[in-house]
């Protein structure tokens, strides 16, 4: 790679400096790998269709090259000004499908006094910190070190856990005993927590301290992650801030919240029956997350938003033109959104909101399908509907150049 890197380069100078484009201009792996992955598209396919539009909006979307980047805090460095752009344009970002998912609930036990931490909560803010400190330096990995999660790794430092203590941090929680045990399993809970958000690092404040959105880190985002502990039988929401910074190789917890979830809230803040004292291992994200507010958009709930965000697409038709492809019920309703929009395209050519929107159709299934197909540890029935009814949208459509590809792809 690092020759083929040099030669391309040197033909790229070459070209360049026809342009006369300035000394800095520079570009990166991903750029390199993306022309190089183009031309030989170009080569093996030449024409250009809905397929091939879509397969390169995938690839560039795999190599961070625009805006509709993913958003995991694991991702190259490459995505980080593209998803940091979104996440100011969105004032964050929800990220879709929350309802669906569970959130192993972590239990949290006294010891044989009836304690749940070993620290006292009678010293002053600096001495309590210096003894949480001290704490998890002494019991090294059980407290400090990297936590994996789905989008990335979390560093918990001896800095995270400083910044745990901090006297606004614990006035956030529901009280101080539950705040200081959580720090005894925060690795823990981290590694079951689902990342839920995404914004800014917004650095101005209001007359109460409280940050506003205004101007910004440019070097950090800001995740919020939602888990769940249980003391004494009752179920507690925690949330934990990480930060990325782009400059660092991990990512660092530094604070969080405890909420009693005892009493849920719905979108529309009307208080709803007290859970039961729960003794299951797991709670749903649509439960953990009733009622919580997107940090920066007052009235915008997560569980709303994360549904919108995975609905986003499915009412852009026009009345009867796609009737027959939604009264198929035999495909799958990611499948059902794409069959629609290629035909829309087909029946309005000179329409180019609808044919970008096939081409984003279609891109989008073939990037969920690779996710499926190389998330499976063995050949299941989920995966091959998948690909049976993405070959029946492109053999509708007239692209069975894709479907043979696929085949080969799958074999």
């Amino acid at each position: 790679w690092q020759r083929i890197k040099a030669e391309l380069r040197k033909l790229l100078d070459k070209f360049l400096g026809t342009l006369k484009l300035p000394k800095w201009f520079e570009l990166g792996d991903n750029e390199l790998r993306y022309m190089l992955w183009r031309s030989a598209e170009n080569l093996r396919r030449g024409r250009e269709d809905y397929v091939n539009r879509a397969r390169d909006m995938v690839k560039r979307e795999e190599l961070g090259l625009t805006d509709e980047a993913r958003y995991n805090m694991g991702d190259a460095p490459e995505t980080f000004k593209a998803r940091q752009r979104r996440a100011v344009s969105e004032r964050g970002v929800v990220m879709p499908d929350l309802g669906s998912v569970e959130v192993s609930i972590v239990s949290i036990e006294r010891n044989e006094d009836g304690e749940l931490h070993p620290f006292d909560e009678g010293l002053g803010a600096t001495a309590l910190k210096k003894q949480v400190k001290d704490y998890a330096r002494s019991h090294g990995d059980e407290i400090l070190g990297d936590v994996d999660i789905e989008s990335g790794t979390v560093n918990v430092s001896l800095t995270s856990v400083g910044e745990m203590v901090d006297p606004k941090s614990i006035k956030n929680s529901v009280d101080k005993e539950k705040h200081l045990a959580v720090i005894l399993r925060i690795k823990e809970i981290i590694a079951n927590s689902v990342d839920a958000e995404v914004h800014p690092d917004y650095i101005e404040k209001d007359e109460n301290g409280r940050r506003i959105v205004g101007r910004y880190n440019p070097n950090v985002l800001i995740h919020r992650l939602y888990g769940a502990i249980n003391i004494d039988g009752v179920t507690y929401r925690v949330k934990t801030t990480i930060k990325e910074d782009r400059r660092n190789d991990t990512n660092r917890a530094y604070t969080y919240e405890v909420t009693n979830i005892e009493l849920l809230e719905d979108h529309k803040g009307q208080a709803s029956p007290p859970t039961p004292r729960t003794t299951s291992n797991s709670i749903s994200c649509a439960k953990l997350l009733q009622g919580v507010e997107k940090s920066y958009e007052k009235g915008k709930y997560l569980l709303v938003e994360s549904k919108k965000a995975d609905e986003k697409g499915v009412t852009l038709y026009r009345p009867g033109e796609t009737d027959d492809v939604w009264n198929d019920m035999s495909m799958g309703l990611d499948e059902r959104i794409t069959s629609a929009k290629v035909k829309l395209a087909e029946l309005n050519g000179d329409d180019a909101a609808a044919r970008d929107e096939a081409v984003r159709a279609i891109g989008g299934n073939l990037s969920s399908l690779r996710r499926a197909m190389s998330a499976q540890k063995k050949f299941d029935v989920a995966t091959v509907k998948r690909v049976a009814d993405l070959a029946r949208v492109l053999i509708q459509s007239g692209h069975l150049d894709e479907l043979s590809g696929g085949i080969l792809y799958w074999q």
